[in-house]
């Protein structure tokens, strides 16, 4: 009977844990209700139809021009 109180007590911390660190997340996040920018918009649904398309780049090709 311990047992299970002393599992129940433990799942109640975790349980009130992982709720305020959703409302932190929630609460002190910059980024919320921000709005993407057209062009990223636009560029992203560009990468999705040439990715559907097969037509992507590799891995190695991005790292090569992103390292010059």
């Amino acid at each position: 009977m311990d047992t299970i109180i002393l599992q129940e007590q433990k799942l109640s911390i975790l349980v009130k844990k992982a709720v305020a660190e959703a409302m932190q997340d929630i609460l002190f996040d910059e980024d919320r209700g921000s709005r993407l920018q057209k062009q990223f918009v636009k560029k992203l649904q560009q990468s999705i139809i040439s990715k559907k398309a097969g037509r992507f780049a590799s891995l190695k090709s991005v790292a090569e021009k992103y390292q010059k």
